[in-house]
């Protein structure tokens, strides 16, 4: 059992000491043996002294040697690593400061220990969490001392060591330690973080203080620091969790699992923590931000008592909608995002404004507390707390936001629905959000889609319009809304090209459409005088009425009802059918539609009303193209004009229509009620009779109607064979092809369509019917041409029959793919021959087309049918293309040696100076035994490794290759410039091959180019560049960085214009605080200007990335004192926009002691 927190009085003289009783006293005798270095007989006598602690020299001697294995010297292993290691760094040109157990070994032991020990073979020595060896601060390069004595970080370890040598039992620490899941949250913490170049093979835990605050930064500013004794991991835990929570390095997940660990060990180490977080400062305060999300996220008892006691510390410093973290978000948004419903009742009861901005930065309604908690499923009850809290429940909204309502409405939570209205809820809001079902849409919308009657009658009582978006148009709703600006802005959400795209409703049209009619009768007894209003102003060419909707769906109930209640049956409109003609247009398995249309009829609708504009329909129309034989005799009978014109965009006649649908029979019985085969198609997309008979493929229809178009002019005739043969080949009737062509069918009028409808249904029986014909192969102005078409197809056979037939092989062909090979296929027709754009590339030849496929067999045919394997009139070249595909499609590197084996010009570069060796390095993927040797092919082959491309050069093109240093070496070898600059033509890459090395951490190929003679000196390029030294501390690489001062690299090279930092500004970011302190110690200049476009001083990044203690680093060491209250100012205002405001309330009251 963890003991207490009082101090427990020992008795002179007393020698029976308890386990636990030696347990409060391990930290003391830890620091006199084993820090102090005193003899043993020595700490005996200062503990009897000091601490009123007696005990025999036995009992010490097994305590400090057996129990607690406490050692002053380092064994034989530790010291034969320890001469490895400098060995080693001696090599790699660093100099070492070794820390072995815990302590640093000055130069005089370390060169004694050294020589006593001899170096074992390699591969023998076992690495240790006891020897650390790091490069000295390097005093010869050093200019000035840089002061931390105000770090917070070292404030609350003094404060943290006060308090564990005054208030706390070291048991409490030791007794009970940290749980063994914990070291994957320890690792991750830190390799996620600031710890970037930490040997894996090492324990964080011992390595932390060393590495994110070097020892000789306590040394030098003679901070009093606690000694970490190793035995006590909570301890070393406390101070790692809470310095990187302080310095914004903790994701969600690391500090939650912190805190179940310090739950789920016990009382002791919770009441720890709670006193841990009552040291002053600006550090823990932090922490306790941060500790409160995650207490709120953890939901437990203990944690919501950490909830409240964090709460209690937080009382009269601070009003709690100010507690944001680093992630932007207030405590109240955090509890109800997590459903915690009892820390909800606490930060309300703590005086959290249920009306304040969840998420800093965002304004909108569901960016309030009521919304989130509407949105959150099963977050009724909290919504319920919020609006008896008094929030607001109609918050400023835009034109596309959805209120509390509409949400409680979309929820179907008709009890919060009540309540928001009865605190006063505007139940009349209009949005124009895209939604699932609407693009305009009101509470009452949301109800009626979700088939909620009861939410429905409570929304009218409260006054919902049930006209809404009749009554008044949209446009009068956006002036009272004041919107300013084009006005459709407000009324074409995201997406939305055109008014016909909106799906626009009234609420009854919306419940018509339903098949509701109990909402459709509540609607009405609503007063709603929906029924037959078409007029939404200027919007009316999306409105329908109640009707149509009803008869669209078939809702037959409905229908009736409507009729009953007064909707006129005749509401016509230019772009919508009558409610007859969508009767008859519907499909005719649908249950009920024959009796729909009876009911219209019987009420008086007008079977020859017009077709509207577009794909319009009469009556009967409408009904023929559904092949609903007893559907057309009705209309018929009562006098339907059998010859009524056709729409003019995609219109047919009856007759048109029946022989579309293939019904002998329905195409009978027109012709003997004078329906004519002449008449001519619709001007857009219209069929003939003849082409409407082959598209359906019925034979003996398609004979029928050529006897019937005899009668007509030559030149009608001609056209109508024409047009038929196209729809027969698209049919894939070889009866009706061979048929129309011996009725006399053009075969080469626009043959290119003919030919590519049989390539792109692979029908090779239509294909060689037309060819047997003498289709000519080779079209003039095909698009595509059928070589190509063929090619995009990978019809071996057909490329061969065309290749035989005489089509030219070098012709360019716009690029539409003719077939639908999903993301293959770079264009597409659809079925009715409507081109569709997916990637509009140049015209291309069929060998580049095979090419783009992989395709080696129709290269291969096409090569030996002579095309051009070096055909420079596009923008790629064949073999560009097949070096850039190399890695995509198995056979492109094949390809490529085959063209260059068919004579393809090795040196061809495309539009950007890319050449063979840029494409095949750009290609991506993984670099196999076949890229490598064409890789070595094209070096022998003397391709230029210098050229600049978009690419950039080809030596500063393959850093995202695991090859990359193979392949450096061969271009070096090949001449390559390691020391090209950037190509300013193109704007990328935007660093040297040195500079792209060091941004990837390849350590290894770093050196290769500073052998190679890379200049570290290179500036960076001036949008988005990095120097080498910059890349370095972005990294957080130190020896790296070290090494390029130790070369002479300025400490102060000038940034990037466009978004670039200076090396100090990149390490104050990314928090590498022993970078930051190196370059200071050098010379690197805090103030220094930040870049141009979107840049940052060094206080800036610092403040803006919350990192705490980089911040008082910068402000204690400051130069220009006249002008930081200013610069204070404005990283204060970047500390606030992301949510660090105790760094920015600290920016504002900065005074230099």
């Amino acid at each position: 059992m963890i003991a207490g927190f009082s101090q427990i009085l020992k008795e002179p003289g007393r020698l029976a000491w308890t386990g636990a009783q030696w347990e409060e006293q391990r930290d003391r005798i830890y620091t006199m043996y084993v820090d102090e270095d005193e003899k043993l007989d020595r700490v005996i006598e200062r503990m009897a002294q000091e601490h009123n602690f007696h005990a025999s020299r036995p009992q010490y001697i097994r305590r400090i040697t057996v129990c607690w294995k406490m050692r002053k010297n380092s064994t034989k292993e530790e010291w034969q690593l320890a001469k490895s290691l400098v060995r080693k760094r001696k090599a790699e040109g660093k100099e070492t400061r070794l820390s072995m157990n815990g302590k640093s070994v000055d130069s005089k032991k370390l060169k004694k220990e050294l020589r006593r020990y001899q170096e074992p073979q390699s591969g023998t020595l076992a690495t240790s969490v006891d020897v650390i060896a790091r490069t000295p601060p390097g005093p010869q390069l050093a200019t000035k001392i840089i002061t931390m004595g105000t770090m917070p970080f070292f404030r609350f370890q003094n404060g943290f060591g006060a308090l564990i040598s005054r208030a706390f039992q070291v048991s409490t620490f030791s007794t009970a330690a940290p749980p063994s899941d914990l070291s994957p949250f320890l690792v991750s913490s830190c390799q996620d973080t600031i710890f970037r170049a930490m040997p894996a093979d090492l324990s964080p835990v011992n390595l932390l203080f060393a590495e994110m605050i070097p020892e000789q930064i306590n040394e030098r500013n003679g901070c009093e620091t606690q000694r970490l004794i190793p035995s006590e991991p909570w301890m070393r835990l406390f101070q790692q969790v809470i310095f990187m929570s302080a310095n914004n390095a903790l994701q969600h997940g690391q500090l939650d699992k912190f805190l179940q660990s310090v739950i789920g060990t016990g009382h002791g180490i919770i009441a720890a923590l709670k006193r841990t977080i009552l040291i002053d400062g600006p550090t823990t305060e932090i922490f306790a931000l941060t500790l409160l999300h995650s207490a709120i996220r953890d939901e437990g008892e203990e944690s919501l008592d950490l909830v409240q006691f964090l709460l209690r510390k937080q009382a009269g410093e601070k009003n709690v909608d100010q507690c944001i973290s680093s992630w932007k978000e207030n405590a109240l948004c955090v509890a109800i995002r997590h459903h915690n419903i009892r820390a909800v009742q606490v930060l309300l009861k703590y005086g959290a404004d249920p009306d304040v901005d969840c998420r800093r930065g965002y304004s909108n309604s569901s960016n309030r507390p009521l919304g989130f908690a509407l949105q959150a499923p099963g977050a009724s009850a909290i919504a319920k707390m919020l609006i008896e809290a008094g929030v607001d429940v109609n918050p400023p909204l835009d034109c596309r936001s959805i209120s509390p309502l509409m949400q409680a409405t979309r929820n179907q939570d008709t009890a919060r629905v009540k309540q928001l209205l009865q605190a006063g809820a505007e139940p009349n809001h209009i949005t124009s959000k895209p939604h699932e079902f609407f693009s305009f849409f009101s509470a009452l919308h949301i109800a009626i889609h979700g088939d909620d009657l009861e939410t429905v009658k409570v929304l009218l009582e409260a006054g919902a319009d049930p006209d809404v978006l009749c009554n008044k148009s949209l446009f009068d709703v956006a002036q009272e809304k004041e919107i300013q600006g084009r006005i459709d802005e407000y009324l074409f959400p995201s997406g939305y090209d055109s008014l016909k795209e909106l799906e626009l409703s009234s609420p009854i049209r919306a419940a018509t459409a339903r098949g509701n009619i109990p909402i459709v009768q509540a609607l009405i007894d609503g007063d709603s005088d929906d029924l037959d209003n078409d007029d939404l102003g200027k919007l009316e060419v999306v409105a329908q009425t109640a009707l149509q909707h009803a008869v669209q769906t078939c809702q037959v109930p409905v229908v009736e009802l409507l009729l009953t209640m007064g909707a006129q049956v005749e509401a016509t409109h230019p772009v919508f059918p009558t409610a007859l003609q969508q009767a008859c247009g519907l499909d005719k398995s649908i249950v009920g539609k024959n009796r729909v249309v009876e009911i219209l009829l019987d009420w008086g609708a007008d079977i020859n009303v017009p077709a509207c504009q577009r794909r319009g329909r009469t009556a009967l129309q409408a009904a023929a193209q559904c092949g609903d034989f007893d559907l057309v005799d009705n209309p018929l009978r009562r006098g339907a004009e059998v010859n009524a014109p056709p729409a003019p965009d995609g219109g047919r006649t009856a007759l048109q229509a029946a022989a579309e649908s293939g019904n002998i029979q329905m195409v009978d019985s027109l012709i003997r009620n004078g329906a004519s085969p002449n008449t001519a198609a619709a001007t857009k997309g219209g069929r003939t009779c003849i082409e409407a008979s082959a598209f359906s493929g019925n034979t003996v229809l398609l004979e029928m109607m050529l006897q019937l178009c005899n009668n007509a002019d030559t030149r009608r005739v001609s056209e109508n064979l024409t047009q038929g043969l196209k729809a027969a080949v698209i049919s894939g009737s070889v009866e009706e092809v061979r048929r129309l062509i011996d009725a006399g069918a053009g075969v080469n009028i626009t043959a290119n369509l003919r030919l590519c409808d049989a390539i792109r249904r692979n029908n090779h029986e239509v294909f060689d019917l037309l060819m047997s014909y003498g289709v000519d192969p080779d079209p003039i102005r095909a698009d595509p041409s059928p070589l190509c078409a063929a090619v995009h197809q990978g019809d071996e056979y057909m490329v061969n029959c065309l290749v035989k037939a005489g089509a030219a092989l070098d012709t360019l062909s716009p690029h539409w793919c003719c077939c639908d090979k999903g993301t293959e296929c770079y264009g597409a027709w659809s079925g009715d021959l409507t081109r569709l754009h997916c990637d509009e590339l140049p015209s291309e030849t069929p060998l580049v087309a095979a090419v783009m496929h992989g395709d080696i067999n129709l290269v291969r045919v096409l090569l030996g049918a002579g095309a051009n394997p070096d055909d420079i009139r596009q923008e790629y070249s064949p073999l560009l293309l097949a070096l850039w595909r190399s890695r995509s499609l198995e056979q492109s590197m094949e390809i490529a040696q085959l063209l260059l084996d068919s004579g393809a010009d090795p040196h061809a570069s495309d539009s950007s100076n890319g050449n063979a060796i840029h494409h095949l390095l750009a290609a991506g993927g993984d670099w196999d035994d076949e890229n490598d040797h064409m890789f070595r092919l094209l070096l022998r082959l003397k391709v230029d490794v210098n050229v600049c491309s978009r690419f950039g050069t080809p030596i500063q093109m393959l850093f995202d290759d695991p090859c990359c240093i193979a392949i450096a070496r061969l271009l070096l070898e090949a001449g390559a410039d390691i020391n090209a600059p950037p190509c300013r033509e193109y704007g990328w890459p935007c660093t040297t091959a040195l500079q792209h090395a060091v941004l990837k951490g390849y350590k290894e190929l770093v050196n290769e180019l500073l052998a190679a003679g890379a200049d570290p000196h290179a500036p960076a390029f001036s949008c988005f560049g990095r120097t080498a030294l910059q890349a370095a501390a972005s990294n957080g690489n130190l020896g790296l960085v070290e090494h390029l001062v130790s070369l002479g690299v300025g400490v102060n090279e000038l940034p990037a214009e466009d978004r670039g930092a200076t090396a100090l500004q990149l390490a104050a970011m990314h928090g590498h605080y022993d970078i930051a302190i190196f370059l200071l110690e050098r010379g690197a200049k805090i103030n220094a200007p930040a870049a141009h476009v979107k840049g940052r001083t060094a206080l800036q990044g610092a403040a803006e990335h919350g990192r705490l203690d980089m911040v008082h680093i910068f402000l204690e060491n400051d130069e220009e004192p006249e002008t930081l209250k200013e610069r204070c100012q404005d990283a204060a205002r970047l500390a606030e926009s992301e949510g660090h405001l105790v760094i920015a309330r600290i920016l504002r009251e900065w005074k230099k002691l």
